[in-house]
C-alpha cells in the first residue's frame, strides 16, 4: 500500500508513476482501472485470452471502458444494476489532438473510434502503447 494525502495528488499519470516506483514488484500481470468501471461475467478469463493472442514480449491491453447507465432509482450501497451499453464493434484508441479545449497544454489527447472490423476477435496492435 502506498498512501499520500489528497493535497499531494497530481493526477492519474503521477499515480501510475508512483505505482511503478513503489508497488510494482515484477508481477506477471499488472491491472489498472478507474473506480467507476463495470465488468462483464468472466472478464478476467477474457482478458487473459486476449493477452495470449497478442504478439511481443510485453503486450499491453488498453481501452476506454464502455459506457453504462444506472437506473433512475439507483441508491448508493444497493446492488449495482448498471446496464452496459451494447457495442456491436470493437473500439480502438486514436489520436485526437494536442492540448485541452483551450489549447493551453502540449499533451496528446486520445479518443476512441468504433471499428467496422472485429479483427478476428483478437486485439489489434495500437500505435500509442
Amino acid at each position: 500500500t502506498y498512501v499520500i494525502s489528497h493535497t499531494e495528488a497530481m493526477g492519474p499519470c503521477y499515480a501510475r508513476a508512483l505505482i511503478h516506483q513503489h508497488l510494482f514488484k515484477d508481477e506477471d500481470y499488472y491491472f489498472q482501472i478507474d473506480s467507476h468501471m463495470r465488468f462483464v461475467r468472466d472478464w478476467d478469463a477474457a482478458c487473459l485470452d486476449q493477452l495470449h493472442e497478442c504478439h511481443g514480449p510485453k503486450p499491453i491491453l488498453t481501452a476506454y471502458a464502455s459506457s453504462y447507465t444506472l437506473p433512475k432509482d439507483y441508491e448508493v450501497g444497493k446492488p449495482d444494476q448498471a446496464v452496459l451499453a451494447s457495442s456491436k464493434g470493437m473500439t480502438v484508441l486514436c489520436a485526437d489532438g494536442f492540448g485541452d479545449q483551450n489549447k493551453d497544454d502540449p499533451f496528446l489527447r486520445i479518443k476512441t473510434r468504433n471499428c467496422r472490423s472485429d479483427f478476428g476477435h483478437k486485439p489489434p496492435p495500437a500505435l500509442f502503447w
